[in-house]
């Protein structure tokens, strides 16, 4: 969900498609952070990566990870 300042509702930016992979979807998110620009991280565990979303966007980028499960 994403709140505007002063609205009393929110959009819902992601996660409307059901678990997967694409740059719209998650799959077991464990964790979010936004910094002080706005800017929204999530953990994104399933799908071993970290997607970044920045204020305005339609889908996030992954910032690290997106390749499968590893131990490096």
């Amino acid at each position: 969900m994403k709140w505007n300042k002063d609205e009393k509702e929110g959009i819902i930016v992601t996660g409307v498609q059901g678990k997967g992979n694409n740059l719209t979807q998650f799959y077991y998110p464990a964790g979010v952070f936004v910094d002080a620009l706005g800017t929204v991280y999530v953990a994104d565990s399933h799908n071993h990566r970290v997607v970044c979303w920045l204020e305005g966007a339609t889908q996030g980028d992954v910032i690290v990870g997106g390749n499968g499960q590893g131990n490096q």
